[in-house]
């Protein structure tokens, strides 16, 4: 049977995707009501969807340890309620038992509420958070007197008079304050109504109400307008230039490693960057009105200079399993890895504000001659 759209599911539907906008960072922070709202489950559909992106340098996870430390109270409170439960299912089924044993012959397992919900969160981590690599703040330790500040003020978390919401207010302080350090601005998704108003009053903090949203504006981000805008300045004579002179400036973060054949114990002494560079690939990840943030690949032509073992004039001891009288030598051989970047990019001056390269080790050897 073919499932049709109503025409309240098709508004609600053209509707959200209307509402979607570019992000104007690339850095978030998931309350813990996502994680709930999602079981806490690895596996979770929207929660992989979000995980892929983080994987793929789109997004970076902030996460703190008041977060996990609530994270860990939720799934052990879940676990809690399932071992009720058995318990009680455990003492209704009993008489049935007696009554019928070959047909209810398995015991009802135990279930040990604290054992199990924390063996359950150490999954989550393992599994959910450890490979994404979140930034991590340790919020309890931070900013303390501002938080007793903003209580005593009734601002921030603390508006309502009863309020007591010195976790929300610690994690919020926390994550102000790295966004002041580092000139960033971080989304806080699925925050509740009080700590929406507290996050509203940080310039540098922006809201989203779910992660649907979330995944929503990542798509907004890389539409064909901002790509063909990102392509259009990336040409400019000004992005080429600062571009090439960000990667020279930074060549210490490049990592050649030797793997070639042809020159014993080789290993890599020095290195430059000799351009020009080659664009492959890029992917927007944020944009304002004033910037847009990419994520690069870019070809990235080095002349790496290695020292080697020269053994043509050497004998070779077997007993010791050495040359005797190897020299050492150096060469120059050019490579051309493939380096992911991180940049923001001024517009409409198409000049690089922010540059960081995201993994610079790369593999390199001697080229070969096939002819």
């Amino acid at each position: 049977m073919a499932l049709t759209q109503t025409k309240a599911q098709k508004a609600k539907s053209e509707s959200k995707q209307i509402e979607a906008k570019p992000l104007a960072t690339h850095h978030v922070f998931l309350d813990t009501q996502i994680y709930r709202q999602y079981g806490h489950n690895p596996k979770n559909g929207v929660l992989q969807a979000f995980a892929e992106r983080v994987k793929a340098k789109e997004l970076i996870l902030h996460y703190t340890d008041i977060t996990k430390a609530e994270i860990r109270r939720q799934v052990i409170e879940m676990a809690q309620e399932v071992a009720t439960t058995v318990n009680k299912a455990r003492k209704t089924i009993h008489p049935w038992r007696r009554r019928l044993p070959k047909l209810l012959a398995d015991e009802i397992p135990d279930f040990d509420a604290t054992k199990v919900g924390t063996a359950a969160f150490d999954a989550f981590e393992a599994e959910f958070l450890f490979p994404l690599h979140p930034q991590f703040h340790s919020a309890s330790a931070e900013g303390s007197v501002e938080v007793f500040r903003k209580y005593f003020a009734g601002e921030s978390t603390f508006r309502a008079r009863t309020s007591k919401e010195f976790p929300d207010a610690f994690v919020v302080t926390a994550l102000a304050a790295w966004c002041e350090k580092n000139k960033e601005r971080i989304y806080v998704i699925g925050a509740d109504a009080a700590m929406a108003e507290a996050v509203e009053d940080e310039k540098r903090l922006l809201t989203m109400k779910t992660l649907e949203d979330l995944l929503a504006s990542v798509s907004e981000t890389q539409s064909p307008k901002l790509v063909n805008q990102a392509t259009s300045l990336l040409a400019q004579k000004s992005a080429v230039k600062d571009l090439l002179a960000r990667f020279t400036a930074a060549d210490q973060d490049l990592i050649p490693i030797y793997n070639g054949g042809d020159y014993a114990e080789g290993e890599a002494v020095d290195h430059e960057v000799v351009g020009p560079l080659t664009i492959l690939d890029f992917t927007v990840i944020a944009a304002t009105k004033i910037q847009l943030s990419i994520l690069l690949t870019v070809c990235v032509p080095v002349s790496v200079t290695i020292s080697y073992e020269d053994r043509s004039s050497a004998m070779y001891d077997r007993e010791d399993d050495i040359y005797v009288g190897a020299e050492t030598e150096e060469t120059t051989i050019e490579a051309e890895p493939e380096i992911r970047a991180f940049i923001k990019l001024s517009m409409p001056q198409a000049r690089v504000t922010h540059f960081e390269i995201i993994d610079g080790e790369f593999y390199f050897s001697e080229p070969y001659d096939w002819e």
